[in-house]
């Protein structure tokens, strides 16, 4: 079963990862944000964050990139 737009897995779930972790880069910094705090602001646990994105090199790069 694929994971619908609204679910914890859907595509709005990345799209919401990538705003959030995009306003938190561009506010204190890559190396002063955790993928904890990143995982927080967006309400979720951060093993599920690392379901999204293996690292937060990784995340950083996709904020970029799709930003």
């Amino acid at each position: 079963m694929t994971p619908s737009a609204d679910s914890p897995t859907g595509p709005d779930r990345r799209t919401d990862i990538l705003a959030a972790a995009t306003d938190l880069f561009l506010s204190r910094g890559f190396a002063a944000i955790s993928m904890a705090a990143l995982a927080r602001s967006v309400g979720m646990q951060k093993a599920s964050l690392y379901y999204h994105f293996a690292s937060k090199e990784d995340l950083f790069i996709a904020c970029v990139t799709e930003g």
